[in-house]
């Protein structure tokens, strides 16, 4: 748990050194690289979360296709966001859930922070990817939350432009 987390924060603060939104996009497509690993995560994530860093690390084998993730985030983020607001997660299909700023109280799932939920999926294209990680957002019931409805939009441009 502890090193997932520390790689996520990781690329959550180089997507803040990011110098435009170009590079911001691109960085989370590379983000999503853990999730397209076909070995064990686990090495890697240790490896990343040590001193020394990847340096000594196998080098990681990835399947083909892209990962997109598309972040929730609770009502009055970034400012003050609201906490105790319900959530409820349908079938979300082939996506993923990264909880962040998530609990429980009494027995239901709530938003205990700003960025609340990652949803995360994998497709052949980018365009894929996006559609089915959208079909995840939208199978959640999270009404004082919200969440850009234009992730990856440059890649999907590029992939329809390429024909």
């Amino acid at each position: 748990g502890g090193v997932a987390v520390a790689a996520a924060g990781f690329a959550t603060a180089y997507l803040r050194l990011s110098r435009n939104a170009a590079q911001r996009e691109r960085a989370l497509l590379e983000r999503n690289d853990i999730l397209r690993s076909e070995r064990d995560r686990t090495a890697l994530l240790l490896a990343a979360a040590s001193e020394g860093g990847l340096a000594g690390a196998a080098r990681p084998t990835l399947s083909d296709g892209y990962a997109l993730t598309v972040v929730m985030a609770a009502k009055g983020y970034p400012d003050t966001p609201e906490k105790g607001g319900a959530i409820d997660i349908g079938a979300i299909g082939d996506a993923r859930i990264f909880h962040a700023g998530t609990a429980i109280n009494n027995g239901q799932l709530v938003a205990n922070g700003g960025r609340v939920l990652n949803v995360t999926a994998r497709g052949a294209t980018v365009t894929e990817a996006q559609e089915l990680a959208y079909a995840g957002v939208d199978a959640i019931d999270f009404p004082t939350g919200f969440c850009r409805r234009d992730i990856g939009w440059r890649e999907v441009a590029r992939e329809k432009a390429a024909g």
